[in-house]
């Protein structure tokens, strides 16, 4: 079972899946819910719940992930996240540290890029969320043109997350800072944008989504 800390529902990821395709999610979860399961480890798995103005419900990670992570480690890499070792180690080893049952009806993201010129679309069951989500429409919009901004992070407080012993740290975003850098943003301790070489080390809070 999975409880939800705001209304202290209890449901299982199976009720909420039928919920997501009968149309109903909303009756259930609203932005703002904290939802808490466990990782397979016995390691606690906290996330909020937000959507965007399309109805799109997304499970965020409430804190980081307690290891830092690089988005990749060679530098000069051109910045994507379709073809960034971190999208590939989010779907491969930390995916399966997620409860089976969870795994199994997560549905896989369609992410589409502007990098360099070129249109890059992959579809992804984790994923970094984009600066559009966290910060509303920029300077980076263009680059993510489908990307519509989440409920959850309407202040700079909204976006402030801790990792693991350092405590309130910098977190990823999947967003490239220009079509042809090798940096990618990062929301830093106020919760304000930055952007970092993807060859630095910072905090990881994934997000899946259940309902197309």
């Amino acid at each position: 079972m999975i409880i939800n800390s705001i209304t202290c529902q209890e449901s299982s990821w199976a009720e909420l899946k039928k919920a997501a395709e009968a149309g109903t999610l909303g009756d259930l979860i609203r932005t703002g819910d904290c939802i808490g399961c466990q990782f397979k480890n016995g390691d606690p798995l906290l996330l909020d719940v937000s959507r965007d103005e399309n109805g799109k419900f997304f499970f965020i990670l409430h804190d980081c992930l307690p290891d830092e992570h690089s988005m990749n480690e060679s530098w000069g890499k051109l910045a994507a996240w379709g073809s960034s070792e971190m999208c590939d180690w989010l779907n491969t080893e930390v995916l399966h540290r997620l409860p089976d049952e969870l795994q199994q009806i997560i549905v896989p993201t369609a992410i589409h890029q502007i990098v360099d010129g070129q249109d890059i679309i992959t579809e992804d069951k984790l994923f970094l969320l984009s600066a559009t989500q966290v910060f509303g429409e920029g300077k980076w919009t263009e680059r993510e043109p489908e990307d519509k901004p989440l409920e959850i992070f309407a202040g700079e407080r909204d976006r402030v997350k801790e990792c693991g012993d350092r405590g309130t740290w910098f977190w990823w975003l999947r967003s490239p800072i220009s079509s042809s850098s090798t940096n990618f943003y990062i929301v830093i301790t106020n919760g304000t944008s930055a952007n970092n070489n993807a060859s630095g080390a910072f905090g990881v809070a994934f997000s899946f989504c259940i309902n197309p």
